[in-house]
């Protein structure tokens, strides 16, 4: 990709980011988000086929940025208890921006971009454990953890379901899965 593709999409997630840590997700429009970046509508659309596009492609690079070794051997030191913290520790620190997205009008899109990174970095997981997951088996955990997320990222059920005990469900969801004996 020409390097100017690339400063050009950067600036867009960049400015997406910010506006989505700012405002609610219906104060953001595409001329906003041109707008911030230092471009064009014209130019965003080369990018991005519309608003929630952009959104999604933002929370998901912001979430694979921050828990890029989730999963991976660097992740896996670490256990999978302490993974989860961390994985809540990061939604914690930006728990507005996630809500936002994950409960809002773009939800669907940035769940599911959520999901299969979770998917992909639980499947890897189980690897190193010598545990190889079809693609049901790793969406079923991706969806599983994905759900105990969107319940902690609702403000009255965070009450009820605290960052830590959360993190703790998704590290038995898993563990309890990957570590089962009999057929996969």
């Amino acid at each position: 990709m020409d390097p100017r593709q690339v400063k050009s999409r950067e600036a867009l997630i960049t400015a997406a980011i910010d506006l989505v840590d700012e405002r609610e997700l219906g104060e953001i429009s595409v001329t906003d988000l041109a707008s911030r970046a230092g471009l064009t509508r014209m130019t965003f659309y080369q990018h991005f086929a519309d608003r929630d596009a952009l959104l999604q492609a933002a929370g998901a690079e912001r979430f694979e940025s921050a828990l890029g070794d989730f999963g991976t051997g660097e992740g896996q030191r670490r256990g999978l208890l302490a993974g989860s913290q961390v994985l809540l520790d990061h939604l914690s620190e930006h728990r507005v921006f996630y809500q936002r997205l994950v409960l809002g009008t773009s939800g669907i899109q940035t769940y599911q971009a959520i999901q299969a990174f979770l998917s992909d970095r639980i499947a890897r997981a189980a690897a190193l454990d010598g545990i190889e997951l079809d693609e049901a088996q790793r969406l079923f955990l991706g969806g599983g953890a994905m759900a105990h997320i969107s319940r902690w990222l609702d403000d009255d059920a965070a009450r009820v379901f605290p960052e830590d005990s959360t993190a703790e469900a998704i590290a038995a969801l898993i563990s309890s899965y990957i570590r089962a004996p009999g057929p996969r």
